[in-house]
Parts: C-alpha cells; sequence; structure tokens
C-alpha cells in the first residue's frame, strides 16, 4: 500500500527499507498540500510532529495498537 491509497483519518506505519520492517512510529495521514504535492503525516502521539511525504512511499494499515 502507498501513502497515496490510504484515506485521510487512517493509521499507518511507514515501511522502511522492506514490508517486514514497519517503522515504530503511527502516523494519522492527512490532506494533500498542492504546492508541495507532498501528503502530510502527522504522529498519532504527538500533534505537533508533522510531515510530508511523498505519494508513493510505502506504507501499512495491517498492525495493532
Amino acid at each position: 500500500m502507498q501513502v497515496k491509497d490510504a484515506k485521510p483519518g487512517e493509521l499507518i506505519k511507514l515501511l522502511i527499507g522492506s514490508a517486514e520492517r514497519p517503522s515504530v512510529a503511527v502516523y494519522v495521514r492527512g490532506p494533500f498540500d498542492r504546492t508541495s504535492k507532498r501528503y502530510s503525516i502527522t504522529r498519532w502521539d504527538d500533534a505537533n510532529a508533522e510531515r510530508f511525504v511523498k505519494g508513493h512511499m510505502p506504507c501499512t494499515a495491517d498492525f495493532e495498537l
């Protein structure tokens, strides 16, 4: 799955390197920013930790909190 395929507000984890190693951080997928052409993702536990990533960044929504 890619970040652009996740629904806004859905919890995701970015995949680092391979599908077997998701990141520890849980993000909430935000809106698409037209000026930077990237998607906003915000840490689930820290609303001030916002990142902008390309839509083709691999992620997963298949995990438990």
